[in-house]
């Protein structure tokens, strides 16, 4: 297998991507102000202990405190260690929490300091992992000071080659700790392995010293940078180049390369393309693809990847691929390529914790064996500790992957500000059912008829033309006036039911009036919304609705009435908040409806029976420049033939109605877009 190391490096960010035969399996950013922080050293000061957890909070001068297990206080010699990339994982060469651990409350107590080391990067809410029991990483072995065993990786399999390197570190180490020595290590020089011990033993003295002369909670030792760990961790005989696009930072590299590892100094190089490192190796493009949920393999199938908070779900389908013989050897190839793309989806995009992937069902239980396998196989070059478990009875193949900084996606992404991360928001349809429910429940509760709806402008559209009828229905039913207005600050789930007349809070008012004696208002103020907008809507960021002048000064919009406008309703002519319909050139041959008749000044005056206006958004004031062109428009000469007629537009109240001159027997289609309700036998339509 060919494995290149390819290095984007600048001020801001450091991107490292390591290929391997071509493809991306590993991307690794580092950026100046959020610096990788497993393997450093910190004394701590403990601010909580619970017995109940077994574990203790420690405060290491981070913006949260990390989390440190009884199991990680102190160090038991294991018999045999796995390969070893960096600083021991929680608990260190031991079974974890599987093993005989003391009482918390027996070995820590508030306020006491403590020197811990970094095995785990903050997660999401959840502060880092630390440990008590440290190790110091080196370029052949890592070095424990609580220890005293010598260890050899599992990885290098001769066994004469294990006795060799235990021979050395049984001659080279000093009195005290222990050492594990690294996959790195196999067929390394004596002389190298030594010189490791001694880099080792030297770098604990200098801890010690530091840890003595720091006040807690404060940094003791930091870990070296990326890229040096990089060459430190991973940089071995199957790397075939190492590519940096730096000129300083090749140079540094060049100097520790020829201290540390003069044997790998001709495979480090220096970018010099004028075309983007990344764009050159075709890795800016995988970075692109690696934030998507849907990943295309081979020949025309796919697989979709879903983090949630508890577990990762992957789903394997065929989808454009239909195979040549019969079905069971396409599921079969399809799930073989599943399984390799899965393997190396979960080390590129960093996905640790539990893992379930959903395999296309399969009749043999010998293909089923042959896909688990597959995926088994393709975990062996992970760096990370994987365990694949059997498949289960719904046929789910289960697995672990070790987790120790956020995953690529989160990395390179923030949750949606407008729902909070939960990928949905209510439909249009949920909420004009809600806000209908809405106002028979208001109307009911506090008698009022004249009801103005604050909307999302989307809300608004929708309910400006999908749902007149609905709306038309509630005010025939209730003999109500309805107005429909959009405000774009609202979030897409929130609304508002409020009183025409005073501008009063109708949802809030009909809560508050039959909730039990002694209780506040603990119901929806507003109409909230559900899911993350309702997380949103708790945290205050909507704010107090403003009254009547100030949301005119906020969003330009003028109002349509006066108070004693309001008062006088019937005698006003109908105002909505549609545009005007186009009036029918012949009406005289048309009669009203019984149903018009008999709704007085509640009907809304319409144009041709239910026909859907086109959507103006509903009260916005006119720009000077578009009124000017307006006016200029209107008041044009009009040659009839006989005659030049100068046509001067007719503009009253923004918000109000036209006057109209049309007999009491006509029905007029005139107003504006949104309003329901309104008088009967006037006119508001042309002049």
């Amino acid at each position: 297998m060919r494995k290149d190391i390819i290095i984007n490096a600048n001020p801001h960010e450091i991107r490292i991507g390591i290929r391997e035969d071509g493809e991306l399996v590993e991307l690794l950013i580092e950026r100046a102000d959020s610096k990788r922080i497993v393997g450093n050293l910190y004394r701590g000061v403990v601010t909580s202990v619970k017995p109940g957890l077994q574990a203790a909070f420690v405060d290491i001068g981070l913006e949260r405190a990390g989390f440190l297990h009884a199991s990680d206080l102190v160090h038991e010699d294991p018999e045999s260690v796995e390969a070893v990339d960096g600083p021991l994982p929680a608990g260190g060469g031991r079974s974890g929490r599987n093993a005989q651990v003391p009482d918390i409350g027996d070995m820590l107590k508030v306020g006491d300091k403590i020197l811990v080391q970094v095995t785990k990067e903050p997660i999401s809410s959840k502060g880092p992992r630390l440990t008590a029991d440290i190790s110091l990483p080196g370029r052949f072995l890592v070095y424990m000071p609580k220890g005293h065993h010598v260890g050899v990786s599992r990885k290098i399999e001769d066994r004469r080659e294990r006795v060799r390197l235990k021979r050395i570190l049984q001659e080279a180490r000093p009195d005290a700790g222990a050492f594990i020595v690294r996959t790195a290590a196999e067929e390394a020089e004596e002389k190298a392995i030594r010189a490791d011990v001694k880099y080792l033993s030297d770098l604990w003295l200098t801890v010690e010293a530091a840890d003595r002369e720091v006040q807690a909670p404060a940094l003791v030792h930091e870990d070296v940078g990326m890229v040096v760990g990089l060459i430190r961790d991973i940089f071995k005989d199957d790397v075939d180049m190492l590519v940096i696009d730096d000129k300083d930072d090749y140079k540094r590299l060049q100097k520790y390369v020829q201290i540390f590892a003069p044997e790998i100094k001709d495979r480090v190089r220096l970018h010099r393309d004028a075309s983007a490192i990344f764009d050159h190796y075709d890795i800016e493009q995988e970075i692109r693809k690696s934030t998507e949920p849907k990943v295309w393999m081979k020949k025309g199938g796919y697989i979709v990847i879903e983090q949630t908070e508890a577990l990762v779900s992957i789903d394997v389908n065929t989808g454009r691929f239909v195979g040549r013989h019969n079905q069971e050897d396409t599921i079969v190839e399809t799930n073989l390529l599943a399984a390799r793309e899965v393997a190396r989806q979960l080390r590129l995009r960093d996905i640790g914790g539990i893992i379930v992937v959903d395999f296309i069902d399969m009749e043999s239980e010998g293909n089923k064996k042959r896909v688990l396998n597959e995926l088994r196989n393709a975990l062996k070059n992970d760096r990370a500790r994987t365990k694949v478990f059997p498949v289960s009875n719904l046929g789910l193949a289960e697995m672990s992957r070790q987790r120790v900084r956020p995953s690529l996606v989160s990395f390179l992404s923030n949750d949606c500000p407008y729902c909070h991360g939960a990928g949905k928001v209510l439909s249009l349809e949920t909420l004009a059912n809600r806000i209908e429910r809405e106002v028979h429940r208001v109307h009911h509760k506090t008698g009022e008829k004249q009801l103005q709806i604050v909307a999302n402008p989307m809300l608004a559209l929708y309910l400006s033309t999908e749902r007149s009828e609905q709306l038309d229905d509630l005010c025939s039913e209730h003999g109500m006036i309805i107005d429909v207005t959009d405000d774009p600050g609202l979030h897409r789930e929130n609304y508002q039911v409020l009183s025409l007349k005073s501008d009063r809070d109708l949802i809030q008012e009909a809560e508050k009036r039959f909730l039990p004696r002694g209780r506040g208002n603990r119901g929806h103020a507003v109409g909230q919304p559900t899911g993350a907008g309702r997380e949103r809507y708790d945290r205050g960021e909507r704010g107090a609705r403003p009254d009547r002048a100030e949301r005119t000064e906020r969003t330009g919009r003028t109002e349509r009435f006066d108070r004693d406008d309001l008062q006088d309703r019937d005698d006003q002519p109908e105002r909505i908040d549609r545009p005007v319909r186009p009036e029918p050139e012949a009406r005289d041959d048309r009669s009203e409806s019984p149903r018009d008749r008999d709704a007085g000044p509640r009907r809304r005056l319409a144009g041709p029976p239910r026909a859907r206006p086109e959507y103006r958004r509903p009260r916005t004031v006119e720009s000077a420049e578009n009124r000017d062109a307006g006016e200029a428009r209107d008041s044009a000469p009009v040659d009839d033939g006989a005659e030049t007629v100068s046509r001067p537009r007719r503009r009253g109240r923004r918000g109000g109605r036209r006057r109209s001159t049309r007999g009491a027997g006509d029905v007029g289609s005139g107003g504006e877009a949104g309003s329901f309700g309104g008088g009967a036998g006037e006119g508001g339509g042309a002049d």
